[in-house]
């Protein structure tokens, strides 16, 4: 059954359906990109035959001091840009920190784990924490002193680092 059967099945209308045909993925290198040590060597071990052209171009705009936002389908390599950012940023600066959002608990256990895979394949000494509605108010002070790029929830960017953001923190 393909996705109109099933629609009309469960009974959806449709108005215009568009089929997008698959393109392949092209890949660049991004030595053309001014980036720092840290990054280029994050980008040579885990992205060896380059990047795609949207990693590339939004990686190029953010060296180009522009916005950026990027918007793709799943797993095509979206957060890459914002690693490479991140890292351009922690490697500039040692009093900046990080704070990345995820909405389900369980995708920011898994970004988790790729933010300190990316920090660590560029080589820079940086902790990378998890804040969510499972840990305690106690242990989110202990995070965000121990980790300069932290994982949230919006719930907890609202309901817990909004609400005392004119305190001192140390």
């Amino acid at each position: 059954m393909d996705c109109l059967e099933f629609l009309h099945k469960e009974g959806w209308d449709t108005t215009i359906p568009i089929e997008i045909p698959e393109r392949r993925g092209q890949t660049l290198d991004p030595s053309g990109v001014r980036l720092c040590f840290a990054s280029r060597q994050y980008l040579r071990e885990r992205f060896p035959k380059g990047l795609y052209v949207h990693q590339l171009e939004a990686i190029s705009r953010y060296c180009n001091g522009e916005d950026v936002c990027v918007l793709t389908s799943t797993a095509s390599g979206k957060s890459l840009p914002f690693y490479v950012a991140s890292i351009e940023i922690l490697r500039s600066d040692p009093q900046s920190r990080i704070v990345a959002v995820y909405p389900p608990k369980a995708l920011g256990r898994e970004q988790q784990e790729r933010w300190q895979d990316a920090i660590d394949a560029a080589g820079l000494d940086v902790k990378v924490g998890r804040i969510d509605g499972g840990v305690s108010g106690t242990d989110r002070t202990g995070v965000m002193q121990r980790c300069r790029a932290v994982v949230m929830t919006p719930d907890i960017v609202h309901a817990w680092l909004l609400s005392g953001i004119s305190e001192e923190r140390t």
